[in-house]
This record gives C-alpha cells, structure tokens and sequence, in this order.
C-alpha cells in the first residue's frame, strides 16, 4: 500500500455578510473624510449698531495663511466656501470645496467675508485650531453722496418677517435702490 493519495482542501468561505462588512470597513479606512467630527466655523451676520439679522447675505470662508503645526495643503488658493445667511442671519461652515472638497483646515488663519448689496464687504480674521468657532459680522450700509443724511426707519418685525423679501430688500427699498411693491 502506497501513500495515501493528495486531497485538496477548499480554503473557508466567508460568509457573505461578514465579507460585506469587511468591505466597507476596508473602503471607509481607505476613502478620505469630507470633514472632521466637531470642526464647524459658524456665525452671524447683523446689521451694524443693531441686532436684527441679515438674511441673504453671501458669505466665504478662505484660508490664507497656516500657522504652526498646521493641516498640511498644496493649493489652499484653490479652497473656499460660499454660503447664505439664514433668516436668522445664521451661517455655517463644516468643509472646504474647490477642485475637490477637504475638511476645514485646522491651524490655519482664515478670512470670513461677507457681502450683500447695498452694504460695505465686511470681512475678519480667525484662527482655527479645530472644534467649535463662532464669529458674528457685522454689515455697515453704504451711504454715497446722494444717500448721505438719510436715515433709515426702525423696521418692524413685520417688514423684516415679510414674504417680499430680506431685511437687506428692506433697506434698500427705504434707500430707494429698489421699488417698493
């Protein structure tokens, strides 16, 4: 009697399911993270001397310069964020977009702007460092020669809540930069 003759064993099959979770744990390990849990740069936009909220008003979150021990970024010029205020003159920022989106850049000096028309570009500086970040801007209106003296009318809750527009709307109408309707 010989040896016994070679057999092949077939390797274990993983079950389906277990194969599956394998999978998306391996990608999500692999893929990039849009943003970091917790890193948000959030604020308000007010008009200025006041405390009414701004509505509609365009705001970009840039970052300029990175301080020590910062994220490391090839093309920072090439990341921004725009966004609107809210009714509340809320914004919000949880990433940055471009050619690709990225997660807020921590250890970096960044500019938040925000314009609306009718009223000066307000802009600040922050540093971000990671986590939570308020920041609340505040808009001046533009008074040229001819609008120069005229002041504006307390606004009502009303005309700032109406359905014909924003609180900025409303300025500009008392301005008469647009028509009233």
């Amino acid at each position: 009697m010989g040896p016994a003759p070679e057999r092949s064993v077939p390797a274990p099959v993983l079950p389906p399911v277990r194969s599956l979770l394998l999978l998306l744990l391996l990608v999500g390990c692999a893929a990039p993270q849009s943003q970091r849990s917790g890193d948000r740069v959030s604020g308000r936009v007010i008009l200025a001397g006041s405390d009414q909220p701004l509505a509609g008003v365009r705001v970009v979150l840039l970052p300029v310069t990175p301080r020590d021990g910062a994220d490391p970024e090839e093309s920072p010029g090439q990341l921004s964020t725009l966004v609107t205020s809210n009714e509340a003159g809320a914004f919000a920022f949880d990433a940055l977009e471009g050619l690709r989106e990225s997660p807020l850049l921590r250890g970096w000096t960044y500019e938040l702007r925000a314009e609306a028309e009718g009223f000066a570009v307000a802009s600040q500086r922050l540093d971000f460092d990671g986590g939570a970040t308020f920041a609340e801007l505040q808009l001046d209106l533009i008074l040229d020669d001819a609008f120069e003296g005229q002041q504006i009318q307390e606004l009502s809750d009303d005309s700032i809540q109406n359905p014909t527009g924003t609180l900025i709307d409303e300025v500009l109408r008392q301005q008469g930069r647009l028509p009233r309707e």
